[in-house]
């Protein structure tokens, strides 16, 4: 659940996916979370593309019916 809400912020908000590797950002997270991973940048790409791709899919069933 955290991954697809960090993706969501990327996503929504235009930031760059290298946002999640800020030190201040990962010290807010952890300071919020203790036992939260942050993500790599990487990983939020994927994470975003992954998203894109099963939305894509069910707005594609939605049009077939």
């Amino acid at each position: 659940a955290h991954r697809a809400l960090i993706a969501m912020r990327c996503a929504v908000n235009k930031r760059p996916f290298r946002s999640v590797a800020d030190p201040l950002y990962i010290e807010e997270v952890r300071l919020l979370r203790p036992d939260v991973i942050v993500p790599s940048p990487r990983t939020v790409s994927r994470d975003i593309n992954e998203i894109y791709l099963q939305g894509s899919k069910n707005v594609k069933e939605y049009f077939l019916v």
